[in-house]
């Protein structure tokens, strides 16, 4: 499920029973698998996100992984190359 002004980059693939709230931009050639994303988080370029939740207003990567069962907070700012 997708919500409205979301924006999927380029070679994005989302799998499983991924829900995106609104204003959520994915960039090009992430992947989400089984994930919730809520309202406001950017997921930068190639990351990874498994079996995760994440709350509003994230800003994820560009090349973060977050691995099963990650549970992030409001607000959460994860690098380059970060692992959850």
């Amino acid at each position: 499920r997708i919500g409205t002004d979301v924006s999927i980059g380029a070679g994005v693939r989302l799998t499983g029973s991924t829900i995106i709230e609104d204003d959520v931009t994915v960039q090009a050639y992430s992947t989400i698998h089984d994930s919730y994303i809520k309202t406001g988080t950017i997921v930068r370029f190639a990351s990874l996100i498994d079996a995760c939740h994440v709350g509003n207003a994230c800003e994820i990567g560009p090349y973060a992984h977050l691995r099963m069962h990650a549970d992030l907070g409001e607000d959460v700012h994860l690098g380059n190359f970060v692992e959850v």
